[in-house]
């Protein structure tokens, strides 16, 4: 009865052994990360979420449309209809491309486990907030090149003023600051170069388009739904007023046209287009501007001016950047 007894436990503890065997293995599998497309950055927030809660995303498709194809085809095409071709062409291409990732997330959409798929046409790549276990995986599949974490980064970092002076210059730089006959712009206002016609779209921590400096001079996007002359990325809104200070700065750089007093602008007759991608501390997240990105060249922006930028050590997706 003994020997009997011994061999019960023995099969039991083998048994016993076999089971935690297959429960680690089963763990390991579920949260396991393809670490050759999941970033470092998204391996370590995966790290310290838990499963009830979102993790902010972007995903990077291996497929690409060839540059030098675009470049071909638009050669002989005027500049209007480069914008069109070239946006026309990268939206289908994303759609096509993106499909069937996008039928997945619907699908953990349904589930409750993803929430607010945002598709991006700029870069081929899909932002939206998912649950750690959905990146582990999206990051099977064979046609993701990367899955990051869309972290929002104080972008703007304010500089120390204390020891900078204010000269006063002449009466010529009170008149028009000392940044525009630096480059000379005045001289080409004689040549009849003044921006008129051209409009530049500023993304940064909004524009306050009411400055006198500004607001006779701003986009009109009311016949598309926007009213304020813009949109706001960092908020979510059409009214993309700038709360900080930078944004509007930047934009009397490019057109401030001296109504206020002193001329800052290097082309005081361009349009701006108000596009506010940063909050009112200075910061934002990489789909955000992509995404504004996109609004500028959708609503024929010419020119885009970004003051504002990613730091080496963040990890920056510098392949959609480049894109």
């Amino acid at each position: 009865m003994q020997f009997c007894a011994t061999k019960k436990r023995r099969f039991f503890m083998k048994k016993t052994v076999v089971v935690v065997c297959i429960f680690i293995v089963a763990s390991l599998t579920l949260f396991a990360v393809n670490e050759n497309v999941v970033t470092t950055q998204l391996q370590e927030k995966l790290t310290q979420t838990p499963e009830t809660e979102f993790v902010r995303i972007n995903i990077a498709l291996k497929e690409k449309y060839e540059f030098q194809e675009l470049m071909r085809a638009t050669q002989d095409l005027s500049r209007e209809e480069k914008r069109e071709f070239v946006t026309d062409e990268l939206k289908q291409f994303s759609q096509n491309s993106q499909q069937q990732i996008i039928a997945e997330l619907e699908f953990f959409e349904d589930q409750g486990i993803v929430r607010d798929i945002n598709p991006l046409w700029i870069t081929n790549l899909i932002n939206c907030y998912a649950a750690p276990h959905v990146v582990q995986q999206l990051s099977q599949r064979n046609d993701i090149r990367s899955i990051d974490w869309d972290e929002k980064r104080k972008i703007l970092i304010e500089p120390d003023t204390s020891n900078e002076t204010i000269s006063e210059g002449n009466q010529r730089d009170r008149e028009i600051t000392w940044n525009v006959t630096l480059v000379n712009a005045d001289d080409v206002w004689a040549l009849g170069y003044t921006g008129e016609g051209v409009t530049v779209a500023v993304l940064d921590t909004g524009v306050r388009y009411t400055h006198h400096d500004l607001q006779d001079h701003v986009w009109d996007g009311s016949a598309y739904g926007y009213p304020y002359h813009g949109y706001d990325f960092a908020n979510n809104d059409n009214n993309p007023m700038d709360d900080h200070g930078h944004g509007t700065h930047c934009a009397g750089t490019v057109a401030g046209d001296g109504t206020a007093g002193s001329q800052t602008g290097m082309a005081p007759d361009a349009t701006i287009m108000c596009v506010k991608v940063l909050d009112n501390e200075g910061s934002g997240t990489e789909s955000e501007v992509w995404a504004a990105i996109e609004f500028a060249t959708d609503y024929g922006a010419d020119v885009i001016s970004m003051s504002l930028g990613w730091q080496h050590s963040w990890g920056v997706d510098r392949e959609s950047w480049r894109d």
